[in-house]
């Protein structure tokens, strides 16, 4: 028997009078959905503790059945380890972005960086900090990862207060520089390398071209490497995860998972488990975008799994999602959302559609969301 779980960030929201009081769940067409509701069982779950930030790195983790409050270290080494960028154990890794400041004002990341400027700036910022206790590491676009090699702080440098570049625009970036003990370690890095950003060619071509330069480094989301017990001897099946988001990948790869291309490699790899991940849309706020993003996940993810489930004749699938959407900020909120169970040992408990009102019952919920997993493979137990 094959299990399936199929994660599509961002799906959950509060009802909107744009969509005359309706959520986007409700909104979006998902015929394939809608057949797994009528013969499954939905229920509500709680994927981030109070303790933590409201992250979906974090969610994630509850998602694959670990306990966040145990295991959760931040979302730099999870990005390290699907970019493959060595860590030890007494490293400390932070993500970076490039951003642009204007006098004292945090602008914004620097959109628009290409993978090529960002390797160029990376490359030159190693070459002349020539730090041997910090290496900064090329990502994507403006993102990175900056890998702290001494060894002495890294319990300091890991307890840092560091502002997530989404929560900075706007503010003054001398009022939100990291806190705490030997952040001027880090602060005097993030000095050096101004220094080197503001006179770097790049940085003319774009102020030429009229685009914002990459002003300073901001370091952010640090910890040392998760420690996550193995996934099969977690929950006895051999697994692999489909996603294009790094700290997905990098969450399967501590825990044993294999990475797939695709969900069609996948299939064809007839893997006990598969887990599958589809990322939220850039802004909660944009609600035709989410209900887009909702039916291209029913119809490219939960499409073929029920086709190859169908194929099979016994299965499981779980189908859910992460946080709650936010009109207010924007930002994702943790909070109750909804999941379905449907398959081999399931219950079914009908309902018309998968939706949040749908969900908001006690009868099935899971309060702490990473024993859903556990739930689902049948091992309650954990």
């Amino acid at each position: 028997m094959r299990s399936f779980a199929l994660f599509c960030g961002g799906m959950a929201a509060r009802p909107s009078e744009i969509l005359s009081g309706r959520t986007p769940l409700e909104v979006a067409k998902t015929p394939f959905i809608d057949s797994l509701v009528k013969k499954g069982k939905i229920g509500s779950v709680n994927f981030v503790p109070r303790s933590l930030p409201a992250s979906r790195d974090v969610a994630c983790m509850a998602m694959l059945g670990y306990d966040p409050e145990v295991h959760y270290t931040g979302l730099a080494p999870l990005e390290a380890a699907a970019l493959n960028i060595p860590q030890d154990d007494r490293e400390v890794a932070f993500c970076f972005d490039f951003i642009t400041v204007s006098e004292d004002a945090f602008v914004d990341v620097t959109r628009r960086l290409s993978a090529k400027e960002s390797e160029i700036l990376v490359s030159d910022l190693n070459s002349k900090l020539q730090d041997p206790a910090a290496q900064f590491f090329a990502g994507r676009s403006h993102e990175g990862i900056l890998i702290f090699k001494d060894s002495g702080i890294s319990d300091e440098l890991d307890e840092l207060e560091c502002v997530p570049p989404a929560n900075a625009p706007g503010q003054k970036v001398s009022k939100i520089l990291p806190r705490g003990k030997h952040a001027p370690r880090v602060k005097e890095l993030m000095d050096k390398a101004k220094k080197i950003l503001e006179d770097h060619e790049i940085n003319r071509v774009r102020i030429d071209l009229k685009e914002n330069p990459a002003s300073m480094v901001w370091p952010w989301g640090q910890g040392k490497k998760p420690k996550l017990p193995g996934f099969e001897s977690q929950f006895g099946v051999k697994g692999v995860a489909v996603s294009d988001v790094d700290f997905v990948r990098g969450l399967a790869l501590n825990c044993g998972l294999s990475l797939a291309p695709s969900l069609s490699a996948a299939l064809e790899k007839e893997s006990e488990f598969i887990f599958v991940y589809l990322p939220a849309v850039a802004s909660e706020l944009d609600l035709m975008a989410k209900i887009r993003r909702i039916e291209e996940f029913d119809a490219q993810v939960v499409g073929p799994v029920c086709r190859a489930a169908e194929k099979e004749g016994t299965s499981r699938i779980l189908i859910g999602t992460d946080l709650l959407g936010s009109e207010g900020d924007g930002l994702p909120m943790a909070g109750d959302v909804p999941f379905l169970i449907q398959g081999e040992g399931a219950d079914a408990e009908p309902v018309d559609r998968f939706c949040e009102n749908a969900a908001h019952h006690k009868r099935f919920a899971f309060d702490d969301g990473y024993k859903l997993m556990g739930h689902f493979l049948g091992k309650k137990d954990k």
